[in-house]
């Protein structure tokens, strides 16, 4: 891929869709090397180990004391899990970051006198796994009706050493209730789909992280289908395989 400039960037963090007023955004992730050198290393050099991982993710931008600014801060306050997911492009189908994650920092600042006040937000990997590479299913969508929603992806075949993973976004003002699930299957018009995860009943606005479904898993093709739905939703949803 050429280089490109970024102008349509998302972040979903809970039931936030930050995409609005970000500026920016940064994902990091380390692991602590473990030294496991020994005298018949035969190498002549150190030799390491994996140890914890750790994966942080920034969210710049402006701040709205209306909406934006409450939900973060109760989030903060909870120190509760939730799922985030960030890219930068908002187009279904491209590839983008998701991860389960509590939120250690929230940094409120107005800046100099006459400038539009900002805020920042500090996410953290909840989970041995990290933040994962994922694809875009579904942007941020207002749906009332059941059915397929978003665009099928070729995600690829899940070999029994990976996981599936999945985080599904109820952003914004919540409806009465909704069911949504992941399917796969081999063909991308899905004549025999299988269902992998299945995300609720949910009756509140938040991020939602599937727990990982071990491979190996041959299909390789991935859509959302709401099976149950009262009332507006807007939805986003990612996939990954890792």
């Amino acid at each position: 891929m050429a280089e490109y400039a970024v102008t349509s960037a998302f972040a979903y963090l809970g039931a936030l869709d930050l995409s609005d007023q970000m500026t920016d955004w940064s994902m990091t992730g380390s692991g602590d090397p473990l030294d496991k050198t020994t005298m018949r290393n035969n190498g002549g050099a150190r030799r390491f180990k994996m140890g914890l991982i750790t994966t942080q993710a920034t969210v710049g931008g402006f701040t709205d004391m209306d909406t934006k600014d409450a939900i973060l801060m109760a989030g903060f306050q909870a120190r509760s899990t939730k799922a985030f997911a960030a890219g930068n492009v908002e187009t279904e189908g491209q590839p983008c970051c998701v991860m389960q994650i509590v939120k250690p920092q929230l940094q409120q600042h107005a800046g100099q006198v006459g400038e539009l006040a900002k805020d920042s937000v500090q996410v953290q990997s909840t989970d041995k796994y990290g933040g994962v590479r994922g694809r875009l299913l579904v942007k941020a969508t207002s749906v009332s009706t059941t059915g397929a929603k978003g665009t099928a992806v070729q995600l690829g075949a899940t070999s029994s050493t990976q996981h599936l993973f999945a985080g599904f976004f109820l952003l914004g003002t919540a409806g009465t209730s909704i069911t949504a699930v992941l399917e796969s299957d081999n063909a991308s018009n899905f004549p025999s789909a299988t269902t992998q995860v299945t995300f609720g009943p949910l009756t509140a606005a938040g991020g939602t992280w599937a727990t990982p479904v071990a491979g190996a898993i041959n299909d390789d093709w991935y859509r959302l289908r709401v099976t149950s739905i009262t009332g507006t939703w807007t939805i986003a949803c990612i996939a990954a395989i890792e």
